[in-house]
């Protein structure tokens, strides 16, 4: 394995951290297994050694939660989240559904912007610096 790998495992870990930021280390693993199982009884001392296997679920395997996209909510969410917050939330919908947040919003993504990261992060960016500058306006 490469150290550019690694990093880029790191970053991936990081962001999970960055959710589970204020819970404690148990809470946030239970929680993980619970999601990756879909299991409704998840704790550690519930789990017993035969039930915990690692378990890689493939990216075109991953469900979206299409169903529950509600475009309205997410524009009034996202000027209350940090850039972090908002490049993971977005990162979760599907590509149409960011450009319906983005119109929503009034944010016209460039042309340029043909990939899924690259349009999150223009909408990250676009917050990012609206929160900027509204501090800098309360100074």
């Amino acid at each position: 394995m490469r150290v550019r790998d690694l990093l880029g495992i790191v970053i991936r870990v990081k962001r999970i951290f960055e959710i589970y930021a204020d819970s404690k280390l148990e809470d946030m693993l239970d929680d993980i297994y619970m999601k990756v199982q879909g299991s409704n009884d998840c704790t550690g001392a519930n789990l017993a050694a035969d039930e915990i296997r690692p378990s890689v679920i493939k990216p075109s395997s991953r469900k979206k939660s299409s169903k529950e996209f509600n475009p309205m909510q997410i524009v009034e969410t996202i000027p209350q989240l940090s850039k972090s917050e908002i490049t993971i939330m977005l990162n979760e919908l599907k590509i149409a559904e960011i450009k319906t947040v983005a119109t929503l919003a009034g944010i016209t993504i460039p042309g340029t912007a043909k990939r899924k990261g690259e349009m999150v992060d223009f909408i990250a960016n676009f917050y990012g610096m609206h929160q900027v500058h509204q501090h800098m306006a309360h100074r």
